[in-house]
């Protein structure tokens, strides 16, 4: 991503994620948002954005972020989201699992 300002705004969601996994709360908002403005409709991101947002307390930025993942998917639930999921670590999942119905997004 140094090398090229013409990455793939995917680039940022992974970049998002791993940030969030640690912990990096205000790096993986910021970095979702840009991953967003790049590819308004990467529901990965906007999935990360809703469980960030949960993780800090921000509760409506989180179910607004879970409203766009609804409207990017109007199917979406988060016990299909679950089977995608493949942490080593089934806390993180958990984590995740939780952050998503806890701002209203369909089990």
């Amino acid at each position: 991503m140094g090398l090229s300002p013409l990455y793939s705004a995917w680039y940022l969601s992974v970049l998002a994620h791993s940030q969030r996994l640690l912990g990096e709360y205000d790096e993986a908002i910021a970095a979702y948002k840009t991953s967003i403005e790049r590819s308004p409709r990467n529901i990965s991101a906007h999935i990360g954005l809703a469980i960030a947002y949960a993780d800090v307390g921000r509760l409506d930025e989180a179910r607004s972020a879970a409203g766009e993942v609804l409207g990017i998917n109007p199917r979406f639930s988060v016990s299909k989201y679950a089977t995608a999921l493949t942490y080593k670590n089934s806390e993180y999942a958990e984590r995740a699992l939780n952050a998503l119905r806890n701002v209203g997004l369909p089990q």
